[in-house]
């Protein structure tokens, strides 16, 4: 392959597991590719026919055995890309420039990606589990039984601030429990939490007289 391109030297190496090619082999096709297309043009500006028939089937030669010599070195690159993800080491020696650079850009892709997946599946979970405690929460409440107010329980209100919500956003009580109040919601809420709300401006507080 030192000299130049032909399809016997391209066939040779296409026979191989690993086809070994110079540093500039795909600069040289891409070269002799232009350069059969120049004298396929000029055979038919003068009407050699058999010419031109002759020089296409000998591009088309180069080309398709140029594409199984890619694809060969493309199998034992992959694999190179396989431990490299895995967390081992890769040997890049018998590649090209432009094959590393390739390399390069799928690994730095597929750890993008795995990023992106695996951060979209914890959203996932987190989303889930909040779901699945706010259902809770609710079962509780509902198979809990109504009972009439209690002196105690109007005592204990005496001490809470009375809010009005201004967004429909949820907060976590005293007692751990998820509350899921609506815009324009009033609420007795006990001091620390009404003020995290009032601060936040979730909820702005009202005055009793």
């Amino acid at each position: 392959m030192k000299d130049k391109i032909d399809v016997a030297k391209l066939i040779s190496l296409a026979k191989k597991p690993f086809p070994p090619i110079e540093k500039d082999f795909y600069g040289k096709i891409r070269t002799k590719i232009r350069e059969m297309d120049r004298m396929i043009e000029e055979a038919g500006k003068e009407g050699d026919d058999e010419k031109s028939q002759e020089l296409l089937r000998e591009k088309e030669n180069i080309t398709k055995y140029a594409y199984k010599i890619y694809n060969k070195r493309m199998r034992s690159l992959m694999v190179q890309i396989s431990k490299k993800l895995a967390g081992g080491s890769s040997d890049l020696s018998q590649f090209t420039e432009e094959e590393r650079e390739l390399f390069e850009e799928i690994c730095d892709r597929v750890t993008e990606k795995r990023s992106e997946i695996l951060e979209g599946m914890q959203d996932i979970v987190q989303k889930r589990k909040f779901d699945v405690k706010k259902e809770v929460d609710e079962k509780r409440t509902e198979e809990i039984p109504a009972e009439p107010e209690k002196r105690e329980e109007k005592e204990r209100k005496k001490t809470l601030i009375l809010v009005k919500m201004l967004s429909d956003e949820a907060f976590v009580g005293l007692d751990g429990h998820y509350f899921y109040p609506k815009k324009g919601d009033v609420l007795h809420l006990p001091k620390k939490v009404a003020d995290i709300l009032v601060k936040g401006k979730y909820a702005e507080r009202i005055d009793v007289r």
